[in-house]
């Protein structure tokens, strides 16, 4: 029975993403595309992770630093 679940959920023949799986898909792509755009233009500005400065991104800061908690976007809604 479980198998049969699986199966039809992985199909290419099944019903469309679920609206807010959709459009949480589409937002995790503006977002790629706007952190690479900003990664390109502000190198300097994106935070490294200090025990790894040249490697990774410090991810935890630079959502401080993007969210919208505080800023007038936070009230409004918005779509993919």
């Amino acid at each position: 029975m479980e198998r049969g679940i699986w199966k039809s959920l992985s199909d290419d023949t099944s019903i469309s993403r679920p609206e807010p799986i959709y459009q949480a898909d589409e937002l995790a792509k503006r977002g790629r595309s706007n952190f690479i755009e900003f990664k390109s233009k502000y190198p300097q500005a994106v935070p490294m992770d200090p025990e790894y400065p040249d490697l990774k991104v410090d991810f935890g800061r630079l959502n401080k630093m993007l969210h919208y908690d505080g800023h007038p976007l936070a009230s409004m809604r918005y779509t993919a």
